[in-house]
């Protein structure tokens, strides 16, 4: 309990602050040096969208009539999907401290989608309850 309280006040602190248009700023910044890493093919804007959460200007027509617009959305898969890879990538070393600073990293970066945000909170509060015990 004490935890939620500490996460609604440590909210209400950050929103005075004009953190999210901080953020916000931090994000299109980011998103902008992300695309520029990917490689100028056919296939950018879906890859930008995917890779960097980055929003398709024009979204495929076939996309849209399979109902498969969801697989370009940023969503909490996508963070789970990255911690696999930091965990693979660090064999299972690299304290989980870290796993959440570039899982937040990938938050910001993504401009704190609903989904995304809602995913890192959910993997915060399970990394608390298990040092809890």
């Amino acid at each position: 309990m004490q935890y939620a309280a500490g996460l609604t006040i440590l909210f209400l602190t950050l929103s005075t602050l004009e953190l999210p248009v901080k953020l916000a700023i931090l994000s299109s910044e980011l998103v902008k040096e992300c695309s520029s890493l990917l490689p100028s093919t056919r296939f950018f804007e879906l890859s930008a969208a995917i890779v960097c959460g980055r929003s398709p200007s024009s979204i495929p027509k076939q996309l849209q009539e399979g109902g498969l617009v969801h697989l370009i959305v940023v969503s909490g898969a996508h963070l789970i999907f990255l911690e696999n890879i930091l965990r693979t990538l660090g064999r299972n070393r690299l304290p989980s401290w870290a796993v959440g600073l570039l899982l937040a990293g990938y938050t910001i970066t993504t401009g704190l989608q609903p989904p995304c945000l809602r995913s890192l909170i959910q993997w915060s509060l399970g990394r608390w309850v298990r040092r809890a015990g």
